[in-house]
């Protein structure tokens, strides 16, 4: 079990040619075929590997606040790159690969309970109405929701989830659960609960649990 995080510091000069031969995340949207043979065999088994956002290398040269030490805020949007990054590339090798994070969160979780007018879910969201607008065309185009006028207003519209769309978010749930597990298994079950109950903590104390 990996218990800690050593942080190397990357001279710029040499990265160059690491570059070149290893690709974003964003430039791998599918899955390997089954039937192509492996580069490297192993008899050893591997662990799961951990896809970081091409961004969550600025950790090597995080700033430091005037204790030496990296602040949270960076900390945590290192985490959240690497999350969300994690999270697309599994979502673009499977049956939703027309689906992202964003998707997910800004709209279709809206719906879990039954149809909602869109305004309302831009009023929730905390994301501009442009923004969810276009979520929204791309969603219906893609099969994952509906959208109808509202009988009793007929300037407002309707959204609905499909069947597709009901099995997406089944698998987008499973999907935050798998990725949780994978980072429990790098720094520790006990770890991840005391993350997460002091995570809680705080952004209940913000107001924004």
């Amino acid at each position: 079990m990996v218990n800690h995080l050593t942080i190397f510091r990357i001279d710029p000069r040499k990265v160059k040619h690491l570059t070149e031969e290893v690709k974003p995340l964003t430039d791998y949207p599918g899955r390997m075929d089954d039937d192509e043979p492996a580069r490297t065999q192993r008899s050893e088994p591997k662990e799961a590997p951990v896809l970081l956002s091409p961004r969550s290398l600025d950790a090597c040269t995080l700033p430091r606040n005037g204790s030496g030490e990296v602040p949270l805020v960076a900390l945590l949007r290192v985490a959240k790159d690497a999350y969300t990054a994690e999270f697309d590339a599994r979502l673009a090798s499977s049956q939703f690969c027309a689906l992202s994070l964003a998707h997910s969160w800004n709209v279709l979780r809206h719906l879990d309970d039954g149809p909602r007018r869109a305004s309302q879910i831009v009023a929730e969201c905390g994301v501009s109405k442009q923004a969810v607008s276009q979520q929204i065309v791309h969603l219906e185009a893609n099969g994952y929701l509906t959208v109808e006028p509202d009988p009793s207003d007929q300037r407002a519209r309707i959204l609905t989830l499909t069947e597709r769309g009901r099995q997406a978010q089944a698998y987008v749930l499973e999907t935050l659960e798998a990725i949780e597990h994978d980072w429990a298994h790098l720094i520790g079950s006990e770890e991840t609960a005391e993350l997460r109950r002091v995570l809680t903590k705080l952004t209940g104390r913000l107001g924004r649990n």
